[in-house]
């Protein structure tokens, strides 16, 4: 499990999870983007004006988590599923909505969700707000949002979805998601990528890295997006590579923010 986070001035994080096995448990991030000359804090609490009042930034709990196949047993889906996949049972969804609930994060990017009613087992509709992606397939990319923030879905990032439209697979969409903390918002982008690229070279043509690095090439677009807009925003979610920040689609992905003048990567690996 790795964690970047980027540095000040591009007001990103990458909240990364590379998902070998079973349901893996949650990683988390407390972050809050610092003051700079091109944006103000993620969110802030100010006092009644006053030259002695404190004005304190408020942090935003972030975490990622492959829930490996959540579904609902009962639903329209379970039938074309493969069937060597996980099957939960009503105990297991309660020690998941019990971890969920220890986790206490304010943003909760999840993969392999089948549907909004199977996350809100988990994550309940008086505490959390569920997105997900739109597209027709058994797994999707999803959101949780701690209540009482306000959040908006933009339209799914389809062009993640790199196979070709005759192809019997299909890819996940990015699930992008507008956090609304006050005067400047937050667009996390959570995604599910190709698997089969582990750690191995940029050039190599198997075991699906080209198609992973299509993907990473789509990441650049929407990361050169969003800082053209000045946007903060975070990216989350299963990558299916050991990045490091010397992984050349580490480097990849980095060609979508701006140069700084004293540094060539997003940031060191949090442990």
């Amino acid at each position: 499990m790795t964690y970047f986070k980027t540095l000040p001035r591009s007001r990103a994080v990458f909240l990364a999870l590379t998902v070998l096995g079973s349901t893996l448990l949650p990683t988390a991030y407390d972050a809050h983007a610092a003051p700079t000359a091109e944006h103000a804090p993620i969110e802030r609490d100010t006092q009644p004006d006053s030259d002695t009042s404190p004005v304190t930034q408020r942090s935003l709990k972030l975490a990622t988590w492959n829930m490996d196949w959540l579904m609902a047993e009962d639903g329209p889906l379970a039938a074309t599923a493969p069937p060597d996949r996980p099957h939960r049972t009503p105990a297991d969804f309660e020690k998941l909505a019990a971890y969920a609930q220890h986790l206490d994060a304010d943003l909760v990017g999840l993969q392999e969700v089948d549907s909004i009613p199977t996350a809100q087992k988990l994550f309940p509709p008086q505490a959390y707000q569920i997105f997900i992606t739109q597209d027709a397939l058994l797994q999707h990319p999803a959101l949780a949002v701690r209540k009482p923030l306000h959040a908006h879905q933009n339209p799914d990032v389809v062009d993640l979805n790199v196979a070709p439209t005759t192809a019997a697979h299909q890819l996940r969409r990015g699930l992008d998601v507008t956090i609304e903390t006050g005067t400047n918002p937050l667009r996390v982008l959570v995604l599910h990528l190709k698997t089969g690229c582990w750690d191995t070279p940029l050039s190599d043509k198997k075991h699906n890295c080209p198609v992973l690095l299509h993907q990473f090439g789509v990441l650049q677009n929407w990361i050169s997006a969003r800082t053209a807009a000045h946007e903060a925003f975070v990216i989350m979610g299963d990558f299916n590579r050991r990045m490091t920040v010397y992984d050349p689609f580490f480097f990849a992905a980095e060609q979508g923010l701006p140069a700084e003048p004293d540094h060539r990567r997003l940031g060191q690996p949090v442990r």
